[in-house]
């Protein structure tokens, strides 16, 4: 479904941003990953795979109907 290096998209207080999926781990039956571009003041987040088309995007036009329809996506930690 994605893989390491793949470019994402996301809303952080409803501004559309984009960055490139890495640290993609796969334990047991839950899948993990991190946005080389999203961070906040301790470091990069993990984030769940179920984010997928809620808060991170496989495509800008997806993340833009999100952001058209009120989505605020992540909120900024700093």
């Amino acid at each position: 479904m994605i893989e390491n290096g793949q470019r994402v998209y996301y809303l952080i207080n409803g501004v559309l941003f984009s960055g490139r999926i890495m640290d993609l781990e796969c334990v047991g039956n839950k899948q993990t990953f991190s946005i080389d571009s999203y961070g906040g003041c301790e470091g990069q987040f993990v984030i769940d795979i179920d984010q997928l088309h809620q808060r991170v995007f496989l495509s800008i036009q997806e993340a833009e109907a999100a952001a058209a329809q009120g989505e605020l996506g992540f909120m900024a930690s700093c």
